[in-house]
């Protein structure tokens, strides 16, 4: 069995890739910040704030990928509903953690990273398909 890659917009298979790896990075750095938070170190509640926008913007970037690969593409709209899904889930998870609902926002934290996960794994494999 040997595996072939379609012809998909490098570019664009690119800038996914680099979305969902700054998605998973960033949401990684919530949880390292917020720890730090929690020890002591009262900055990193900003820290924990401004990289929420980075995690929103990764997102953005992840959709509007998506969807310009969902134009050639039909296989591509599972990536958009990912996208849309994580989007909504971060402004969710940045509601409660501002309304300091924290019985929900660390496990929701984690339902994130788990996403993240599932992101970088399309993210990588998408354009392969097995022969």
């Amino acid at each position: 069995m040997t595996t072939t890659i379609k012809r998909v917009a490098p570019i664009a298979l690119w800038a996914l890739r680099v979305a969902g790896v700054l998605f998973a990075v960033a949401v990684m750095g919530q949880a390292v910040f917020a720890g730090l938070f929690v020890t002591g170190d009262v900055g990193m509640l900003d820290m924990h704030g401004l990289n929420a926008a980075v995690v929103v913007v990764a997102t953005l970037v992840w959709i509007v990928v998506a969807i310009i690969l969902a134009v050639k593409y039909k296989n591509a709209r599972e990536l958009i509903l990912i996208g849309v899904g994580a989007l909504v889930i971060t402004v969710v998870q940045m509601a409660v953690g501002g309304a300091r609902i924290l019985w929900l926002h660390i496990p929701l934290g984690v339902g994130m990273f788990a996403l993240a996960v599932r992101m970088l794994g399309l993210a990588f494999s998408y354009g392969r398909e097995r022969s």
